[in-house]
C-alpha cells in the first residue's frame, strides 16, 4: 500500500482564528514532557473505559473513525475489532506521531485523514462508528461539533462522544490556572467543561431530524459526561 496515501490533507479556508489553534495543537503535540504525564491518563481511559463503551459496537464487518484521534492511542487499541479504522485530526504533528504509532504495531487497516470536523462537504465515505474524546469541548459551540460526529456516520449507525465533566479535578485546575502567572500550566487550547444538563442543552440546538434516540451519562469515575447517539435508518425510496 502506497504510505503517502494514508495521510489525506483536506485544505480549509477558515479563519486566522481557526490556522491559530492548529498552531496551538501542533505545539501541544510536540510538548513532550506534558506527552509522558498524559499518556499515563490516557492509558487508563484508552485501555479500560473507552473500550468497554466501545465493545457493543465492536464488529469486524464495520468501519471505525475517531474525531481528534490525537496521538492513535484508542486507534491502535480497537484496530482488530473492526474492519478499516480511520483517524480525522486538524493538526498534521499528531498524524504524524499518529501514523509512527500505528506503524510500529504492524496495523494495515488504518487511514488518517487532517481535516476541520466542521468541514463536513467533502466527507467520503461514511463510518459504522463515529467516536471522539476531548473534542467537543475545544469549541465555543459544542454543538456544532456534535452535530458535525452525525454528519460523518451513516445511517442506523453509533456517534460516541466522550466530554469532561465539570464538578471534577481537571476543572479546578483548569481555574487555578487560568490567568497570566499559571497559564503555562494549562496544557491544552481552549476547553470548556459540561454538565449532564449543559450537554443536553447543546444536543437540543442540533438539526435531530436525523437521530433515533439518544442518551446522556455522567461517568464520575473518569470525569467524563457521556454522550450516545444513533443515527435513523433510511426510509425505502428516500435518499
Amino acid at each position: 500500500m502506497d504510505r503517502n496515501k494514508l495521510i489525506d490533507t483536506m485544505t480549509t479556508s477558515r479563519s486566522k482564528r481557526a490556522s491559530d489553534q492548529r498552531n496551538d495543537w501542533n505545539v501541544f503535540w510536540n510538548r513532550m514532557l506534558i506527552q509522558h504525564v498524559l499518556d499515563l491518563v490516557r492509558s487508563y481511559e484508552t485501555n479500560y473505559y473507552a473500550r468497554k463503551i466501545l465493545r457493543p459496537y465492536f464488529n469486524k464487518n464495520r468501519s471505525f473513525c475517531e474525531l481528534g484521534c490525537g496521538k492513535a492511542k484508542l486507534l491502535r487499541s480497537v484496530a482488530h475489532f473492526y474492519k478499516n479504522i480511520v483517524g480525522l485530526d486538524y493538526s498534521p504533528d499528531s498524524l504524524k506521531i499518529s501514523k509512527d504509532v500505528l506503524d510500529r504495531a504492524k496495523i494495515k487497516n488504518y487511514k488518517l485523514i487532517q481535516q476541520d470536523i466542521r468541514d463536513t462537504w467533502r466527507i467520503k465515505p461514511l463510518y459504522d462508528v463515529v467516536f471522539s474524546n476531548g473534542l467537543i469541548e475545544h469549541f465555543k459551540q459544542p454543538h456544532i461539533a456534535i452535530n458535525s460526529h452525525l454528519m460523518f456516520v451513516k445511517p442506523g449507525g453509533v456517534v460516541i462522544i466522550l466530554a469532561p465533566y465539570k464538578y471534577f479535578l481537571k476543572y479546578l485546575w483548569f481555574k487555578v490556572t487560568d490567568n497570566t502567572l499559571l497559564k503555562k500550566y494549562w496544557p491544552w487550547p481552549e476547553q470548556y467543561f459540561f454538565t449532564r444538563q449543559s450537554i443536553e442543552d447543546e444536543f437540543e440546538k442540533i438539526d435531530r431530524s436525523k437521530v433515533a434516540w439518544h442518551k446522556v451519562m455522567v461517568l464520575h469515575n473518569v470525569e467524563n459526561v457521556l454522550l450516545i447517539i444513533r443515527k435513523k435508518l433510511k426510509r425505502r425510496g428516500v435518499t
